[in-house]
């Protein structure tokens, strides 16, 4: 064999070698790239899920003196997000547990109202279906609400408007559960203690 063959084994070897190495490597940094941006996307999925949520400032019910035995079947919560993560109205669920059942009740959208004037005789109450809830905003300054249903800033707030099925309806002196449950984002529970039966709006909460 020729001194030249000689030589070119050991090249081939060390190149052959190098490339291997390279390719290790690449495949390192590779699963390392991505089992960093799933750790990132873990992080950031609970870190959203944490901080999405609300403040419920108070709940306010009115008694249906027409039902047998009265009750309440119109609920407004005053609430507003706790931080600027962005909260799909559409995609939010509220959850009733009552003593024999439990409600979902899905959103609707009705429109914008004026937010002046006596609660419970806002016109949102005419188009709202009974067994689902909508929005009645009394501040929203980019007009996220109307133009995407979305709470989007720590300064967006309103009512919760609901219309209870009358199978649902709050009755003396029961307490009931309500949940707040946004996707993504932490569910708020509520305790809703049922006062006596009255024509007067009565505070249920807060």
């Amino acid at each position: 064999m020729s001194e030249a063959s000689l030589g070119i084994a050991p090249i081939a070897l060390i190149a052959s070698l190098v490339f291997a190495g390279a390719t290790v490597s690449n495949v390192l940094v590779n699963t390392q790239t991505t089992a960093s941006n799933s750790y990132q996307k873990l992080v950031n999925d609970v870190t959203t899920d944490m901080t999405t949520s609300f403040n419920v400032d108070q709940v306010i019910g009115k008694y249906n003196m027409s039902l047998t035995p009265p009750g309440i079947d119109h609920i407004a919560i005053h609430l507003r997000p706790l931080t600027a993560c962005a909260i799909d109205l559409t995609k939010l669920k509220i959850e009733l547990i009552t003593p024999t059942d439990l409600v979902f009740l899905p959103y609707q959208d009705t429109g914008k109202a004026d937010p002046t004037g006596a609660l419970f005789s806002n016109t949102l109450w005419k188009t709202l279906k009974t067994g689902s809830f909508t929005m009645l905003i009394t501040n929203d300054d980019d007009s996220s609400v109307d133009t995407s249903h979305t709470l989007n800033k720590n300064t967006d707030a309103g009512f919760i408007l609901i219309t209870l099925p009358k199978t649902s309806t709050l009755t003396y002196p029961n307490s009931y559960q309500i949940g707040l449950i946004p996707t993504p984002g932490q569910t708020e529970w509520i305790t809703l203690d049922v006062p006596y039966a009255s024509n007067t709006p009565l505070i249920l909460y807060g």
